[in-house]
Parts: structure tokens; sequence; C-alpha cells
């Protein structure tokens, strides 16, 4: 029996698929996660690529202690080296996962951008700074939106006055540091110090019986 074994096991060795690159691992799957605007899927609060074509799309992803695998219909579109669940925010992007320049249809960078620009100079700053920090500009578009979806639950005129009271304090200011400052009303900084600069200068008013008392002594 060993011996017929053996040889089936040579007679299909042809055919057969190569062994894995990596040992065996324990994993958990994750289902019906999106692919975010920036082309990238969520996880333990951190970002993962997959090609722009997947959009909007339900896909699974296959965590183990060392990689994460992204699936679309059961088929594995993208992997990465799995980010150390003590970091937050951190992304792990490739490249060929990002479209051509102008190939979104629905938010970009030109089009925050534009949005930023009709709040005011000081949000198209913020906005400007936060696309220029991030290695790949696509891993901005998520974090430019939540700053100007700020406007949803307060005025664009605060939300002005929040960014410019911010740059005083941070190159370049994220989500959190803008909610913070509304929240806690300091934007009203801005606008008392604008309305004290706006009084106009206001001098010591004498009436004309004051120079006829002057033209009195000097004779």
């Amino acid at each position: 029996m060993k011996r017929i074994r053996a040889k089936e096991i040579l007679e299909e060795k042809p055919i057969l698929s190569p062994l894995p690159s990596y040992p065996y691992e324990f994993c958990t799957w994750y289902r019906n996660r999106t692919v975010q605007l920036n082309s990238h899927v969520c996880f333990e609060r951190n970002y993962y690529s997959c090609h722009y074509s997947y959009l909007h799309q339900k896909v699974d992803i296959k965590v183990s202690s060392t990689r994460v695998e992204i699936y679309c219909k059961g088929i594995r579109i993208q992997i990465h080296n799995r980010i150390s669940s003590q970091f937050k925010n951190r992304y792990s992007t490739k490249e060929e996962d990002m479209p051509d320049k102008g190939r979104y249809l629905e938010w970009n960078e030109q089009r925050l951008s534009k949005w930023a620009a009709e709040i005011g100079p000081f949000t198209e700053e913020v906005i400007k700074h936060l696309f220029d920090s991030t290695p790949i500009r696509e891993q901005a578009l998520l974090p430019a939106l939540s700053i100007l979806k700020l406007t949803n639950k307060y005025s664009s005129t605060r939300l002005e006055d929040a960014c410019e009271l911010a740059l005083t304090r941070i190159y370049s200011p994220r989500w959190k540091n803008l909610n913070s400052i509304l929240v806690a009303n300091q934007d009203e900084i801005v606008r008392n110090t604008r309305d004290k600069e706006a009084l106009p200068v206001e001098g010591f008013l004498r009436d004309d019986d004051y120079y006829l008392n002057i033209e009195e002594e000097i004779k």
C-alpha cells in the first residue's frame, strides 16, 4: 500500500499547488465591511487599501496575528501586514490600489478644497495642510471630509473661526482639535477680537465753549 501511495503522489506532484510561503495561522473573519471613499477598509481604527474599483462595495476581511486579507465575493483582492492594535489611524496603502488623478467620481481633493474655500481662507488652509501632510493624498479624504461636515452641526462661520484659532496653535489641525474648540465655544475668542478691532476709534470731544474760554485766557 505504501508503494502504491508513493506512486500516486509522484503522479500528482506536477499538478499540485505549491505550499504557502508563510506558515498556517489561526484567523478571524469580519464580514460586510464597506470600502470607503479613500479605497480603504477600516479595522481596529486603522485602514487597509484595496483597488478603487471596489469603492462602496461590501467586502470581508480575514485577520490573523500578522496579516489582514481583503476578500470580495470569496476572491482575495488584497493582502497587508497587520498594523499593531496599539496604533490608531494608521494606513497601509498599496499605490496600485489608488486611482489615477481625477478618477474619483464623488469626493476628491479638488472638490473638498473648493468646499473649504467657500467656507473661508482659514478652512481652506487647514484642508491644504491636511492633504500636504499625508504621504498618499487619498489618505486625507476622510479626515478632510469629517472636518468640513462639522458645518452640519455648527455654522460655516463658526468652523472658519475655529480654523483661524486652531492655526495659531497647530500647523495642521485635525477634526478632534476643531471639534474641541467648537464644543468649548472657544471660537468666540476670534469673534470677540474681530469685534474689538472693528470698533471706531473715539477721541475726546470738546464743545465750542472750550475753545472760546481758551481765547479769553490768551487775551
